[in-house]
């Protein structure tokens, strides 16, 4: 059987990161999960600001690319199979990205760029709140299920991702792949 094109992905990031980020990728699974929920809240203060049409475009593509980057890393340091997650949270299990994005966007109506911005926005700020609340109890040594509280959060992170791309026609394998280079091109190794 044939890798799935979101495993496909994953293994891409793993080799990214232990190539380009072994600052963070040689931190423990704790440290790590800390850094990638510094980055999500980053890019939810990031989407909160207006801009005029043509700067929240490109907001909103950084920011998609950007934040699927980290929910790959997340996945990857969770050991999280973000395919078979989607298979059981959804009951089915395209292998395509495309038949994802077709599964989880039930929005049902067309936003502009504008409202996805909001859309996003007002999604990413739930699960972000989510992963820094569970990492916060740890620091408090309450007992929380910080793997089961990030595995849920990351496939909300993803789902979200999936339809505000969707919504502004940007395919999201694309937008993921060019952030690589970008950054790729710009490591000092």
């Amino acid at each position: 059987m044939a890798e799935s094109e979101l495993a496909q992905l994953q293994d891409r990031q793993w080799e990214h990161d232990r190539a380009y980020h072994h600052d963070v990728h040689c931190l423990s699974k704790l440290d790590r999960l800390n850094h990638y929920v510094h980055h999500y809240s980053k890019y939810v203060g990031r989407l909160a600001h207006d801009h005029d049409e043509d700067r929240q475009r490109e907001i909103l593509t950084k920011t998609i690319a950007d934040a699927s980057i980290v929910t790959l890393a997340a996945a990857n340091t969770l050991d999280l199979d973000l395919q078979t997650e989607l298979e059981e949270t959804f009951g089915v299990s395209p292998d395509t990205i495309e038949g994802w994005t077709d599964i989880v966007d039930n929005t049902d109506s067309e936003f502009d760029i504008v409202e996805t911005r909001k859309w996003l926005f007002s999604r990413l700020a739930i699960p972000t709140g989510n992963m820094a609340d569970g990492l916060e109890s740890l620091d408090h040594l309450e007992s929380v299920t910080v793997s089961e509280l990030f595995d849920e959060s990351l496939i909300e992170v993803l789902s979200f991702l999936l339809v505000a791309s969707n919504h502004i026609d940007r395919d999201i394998v694309a937008l993921i792949e060019d952030r690589w280079e970008t950054i790729e091109e710009q490591a000092i190794r």
